[in-house]
Order: structure tokens, then sequence, then C-alpha cells
């Protein structure tokens, strides 16, 4: 039989963020980066507070960054202008299934 832990965790990756919650993780790492004055754990301590996987907030945070200009890349923009011309669908990022809310209790 499989434990309770499992079947929570793997219903857990299914769920998806919000963008404003992305933003709030994302503005929770930078605060505590600004704070300690430093990024080394920043990511890992936020997700593990918020509840969300690793990896999810680290992308979402690379992602910031290169929006921010902090960090050379493709902005979303940027991203999202060509998905829309190539007939994609911008908003069906993968990395959004990363996002995991905290057990709220119920069934």
């Amino acid at each position: 039989m499989e434990s309770m832990d499992t079947r929570t965790r793997v219903a857990a990756r299914s769920r998806r963020c919000s963008d404003e919650q992305k933003k709030h993780a994302v503005r929770m790492v930078f605060a505590l980066r600004e704070e300690l004055g430093s990024s080394s754990g920043t990511v890992v301590r936020v997700a593990r507070q918020l509840g969300y996987g690793e990896e999810s907030l680290r992308r979402w945070v690379a992602q910031a960054e290169v929006d921010t200009g902090s960090r050379g890349g493709g902005s979303t923009a940027g991203s999202r202008r060509s998905m829309s011309a190539a007939g994609g669908d911008a908003g069906d990022d993968e990395g959004e299934r990363g996002c995991r809310l905290p057990d709220q209790g119920g069934p």
C-alpha cells in the first residue's frame, strides 16, 4: 500500500502556481539575498518555507533575473512574443508543474 506521504507528494506536483504566487516567492528570495548579503542557500530556504519545489523556484528566480537585466538570456516578454508568432501557447510552461502548495490537511 502506498504511504500518505507519497500520494500527497505526487498529487502536489500536478498543481499550478499563479503568477502572483511565483512573484511573491521570487521577491522573498531577492529580499533574503539582500538581507544576508549572499545568494547562497536562499532559494532552497524559501522553497522549503513556502512548500514549493526547489528547482521550480530556482527557474523562476533565474527568469526574473533575465527579465530585470541582471542575467543574460531571453526575457519572458520576448519569449511570449516569439511563441505567439509561432502559434504556440506561452502560458503552458512545463516549469509550472513543479509548484507544490503546502498541504492543507484535506483529503
